[in-house]
């Protein structure tokens, strides 16, 4: 292989991982982003560079330089995924408290100002939430939209004269139109970037059209928490943490497998070249194995997962990503079931059938058992064409199966229980057949 070419390769290869890296993070900085890829880009350079420099052939020992190599790597990676984890660990969130009013809040009389000056008494909601979307601010107080008329005998009537300008609200600096202005109760809506541009503590005031002004205070809270990675910093929400954290966990337990195992075959001079690349990509598929895992947990696709993404416990998803990663072969078949179960076909016109074909499905299998007294039978097809294919397509949990259609098991429990089997002879015509088992 060309080593401009795989230089070339694995540098665009990085270029790609490090914008998308940046962009998931909201980073604006080219530095960051540029950061990130040179250092992917490096790294995948040198491995395959490494591994074209390596004259392997199957079953030939490890070398030393390869066992070196991934040493290297390994503890390496380890070293960085634990950083990770307690940086992603370390983000700490601040939930701001509850204070939307239900009702209108009490306003006491004793507080009106006698000089008719306005006066804002509360502010509903307070504190503002960043990214939570168009909010009405809801200002509470007395003379808010004019002053109060005086009392004075009736007068001729006056020519009629337009009203006075209706109150503004200036809230950190911006002057905006209410969209309800009474005199206890001015109503005015802030956007999201509105709320998100000002300062944590800006203020807001009531401007009436007399020139009389009266201002308090609100807070502005933030939802996201700060990252810290060396001497970088970046806000993120909850779910980006449970991601970033999933993505960390899963290579962590791909680590410990692949440690395991290397450290093992080394120990018992039993390791292969050929299983370099193995090693070197395993934490990766523990990434994705994991991320997938996590996103049929938060999806529901499995029963009792919390969808409220501050009901989720990081240190159980770090859990459930590491055991992911590191059992990814009974995750992929955990998946594979969770598959099997939403997508399986009810329809029989999916079942190909022969109408000419007397294939036949036999299960040899007692159709009564005991609690703790072994079980054990066998699929058999008759008629059609061999070679056969036996699958078992339902079965109670203490029952196993194997390719041939052998069928062993203990009861653990008593029941009726399902048995559900199917056969494809060697011109793929199927034949199913189920049998009860009732177990006391």
């Amino acid at each position: 292989m060309n080593k401009s070419a795989v230089t070339a390769g694995g540098f665009l290869i990085a270029a790609i991982a490090g914008w998308l890296w940046g962009d998931m993070l909201g980073a604006p900085e080219w530095g960051v982003t540029t950061i990130t890829a040179l250092l992917v880009g490096g790294f995948l350079v040198i491995v395959f560079l490494f591994a074209e420099s390596q004259t392997v052939h199957d079953g030939q020992p490890m070398p030393p330089a390869q066992a070196r190599f991934l040493a290297i790597y390994l503890v390496s990676m380890s070293m960085a995924l634990l950083y990770l984890v307690f940086a992603l660990i370390g983000v700490r969130f601040v939930d701001p408290p509850s204070t939307r009013a239900s009702a209108v809040p009490a306003l006491p009389e004793m507080l009106r100002p006698t000089d008719g000056s306005p006066l804002i008494v509360t502010v509903v909601p307070n504190p503002l939430v960043v990214d939570s979307g168009s909010t009405d601010l809801q200002i509470f107080g007395f003379n808010l939209a004019s002053p109060p008329k005086p009392a004075t005998p009736p007068t001729p009537p006056a020519p009629a004269v337009p009203p006075p300008a209706g109150p503004t609200v200036t809230f950190a600096g911006v002057t905006k139109t209410p969209k309800i202005a009474g005199d206890q109760l001015v109503i005015v809506t802030l956007t999201a970037d509105e709320i998100g541009a000002f300062a944590r503590k800006p203020m807001v005031s009531i401007n009436r059209s007399d020139g009389k002004t009266h201002a308090t205070q609100v807070e502005v809270v933030d939802q996201t928490g700060e990252l810290r990675v060396f001497h970088w910093k970046r806000h993120i929400t909850r779910e980006v943490q449970l991601l970033l954290l999933v993505i960390v966990a899963g290579a962590l337990g791909s680590y410990l497998h692949v440690i395991r195992s290397l450290t093992t075959y080394l120990g018992n001079q039993t390791a292969v070249a050929s299983w370099f690349w193995f090693y070197v990509t395993r934490p990766f598929v523990g990434m994705a194995l994991a991320v997938v895992f996590y996103a049929t947990i938060r999806g529901g696709f499995v029963a009792g997962s919390p969808a409220d993404v501050k009901s989720v416990n990081p240190f159980g998803v770090f859990a459930i990503a590491a055991l992911v990663g590191m059992f990814a072969d009974k995750a992929g078949n955990k998946l594979a079931e969770i598959f099997d179960a939403l997508f399986k076909s009810t329809d029989p016109s999916n079942v190909r059938k022969n109408p000419n074909s007397d294939l036949a499905l036999v299960i040899n299998l007692a159709a009564t058992g005991k609690i703790g007294q072994a079980m054990q039978g066998k699929l058999q097809a008759t008629g059609g064409t061999p070679p056969y294919t036996f699958k078992v397509t339902s079965a109670p949990p203490w029952l196993t199966t194997d390719a041939a259609g052998n069928l062993t098991g203990t009861p653990t429990i008593a029941g009726n229980f399902t048995v559900e089997g199917s056969v494809t002879d060697g011109k793929t015509t199927v034949a199913t057949k189920s049998l009860t088992i009732d177990v006391t």
